[in-house]
């Protein structure tokens, strides 16, 4: 009866070892996550600060697209009232041509 007392305490004692290497190694896999999860903390964290940047970027840009449409709309109305302006002014030199021309037919009438 001891034979067999001393047998199972034996098992269970090996049973306690094989359970703490488990605990052991269960240990070591959590130390690895942990270390896993601090390094994607911490490559979130660079991706945050790399998305702020681009979006300040990106606000930059925007900024200086608006700045040169303001300045090519300005340009264009500029643009057509020197049209308008010039063509005015056509009108008028082609009016006094138109008169001068009269007024030359009316001293030189053609025969």
């Amino acid at each position: 009866m001891e034979s067999k007392i001393l047998e199972i305490l034996l098992d269970m004692q090996k049973e306690m070892k094989d359970v703490k290497s488990e605990i052991k190694d269960v240990k070591s896999e959590m130390k690895d996550m942990k270390l896993e999860i601090k390094d994607m903390q911490k490559e979130m964290k660079d991706i945050k600060s790399e998305m702020k940047d681009m979006k300040s970027e990106i606000k930059d840009m925007n900024t200086k697209i608006d700045k040169l449409e303001y300045k090519m709309t300005d340009r264009f109305e500029t643009l057509e009232l020197l049209t308008e302006n010039n063509t005015n002014e056509l009108n008028k030199v082609k009016i006094k041509v138109s008169k001068l021309e009269k007024r030359v037919l009316e001293f030189n009438p053609v025969n």
